[in-house]
């Protein structure tokens, strides 16, 4: 076998465990907040909808801008974004979470959604409303299975 192959599977050996370790981590995650996640026991869309969360997930952890504490995650808001660097912890929701969304009377679904985005991450709706597309799906994402754990 010659040096450059041995090189390669090393290469390959680094990305596979750092895949496990991911997907490890959102298991943890997931059982840490009694998030179901067992993918046989979805239907079709479901099961859909949680592959692409997963996937965002496991992503965002390999990339090391994600961080599994118990039942928080650390996350760090991604170059795309203004406040890029700037980390957020993601905590599991309460009622006062919940109710978040109501504190926007008047105002349409997705701003009272960004609400109770801004509630579980600690920070402002206005700093939810300046992220980037990606780093919006990504705690878009993580408030969504919460509410439909």
């Amino acid at each position: 076998m010659k040096e450059s192959d041995n090189a390669a599977d090393g290469i390959v050996n680094e990305n596979e465990n750092a895949a496990s370790f991911s997907e490890q981590e959102f298991a943890n995650w997931c059982e840490a907040n009694e998030i179901d996640y067992d993918e046989n026991d979805m239907d079709e869309e479901s099961l859909k909808d949680f592959l692409r969360i997963k996937k965002r997930f496991v992503k965002t952890v390999k990339v090391k801008r994600l961080v599994v504490d118990g039942t928080m995650l650390i996350y760090t808001v991604s170059k795309f974004s203004k406040a890029a660097g700037t980390q957020l912890t993601i905590s599991r929701p309460d009622g006062g979470n919940i109710i978040a969304m109501d504190g926007n009377k008047g105002a349409g679904q997705l701003q009272k959604f960004q609400g109770y985005l801004a509630s579980i991450a600690k920070t402002e709706k206005s700093f939810i409303a300046r992220l980037d597309i990606s780093d919006y799906q990504f705690l878009a994402d993580i408030g969504a299975l919460f509410l439909v754990s």
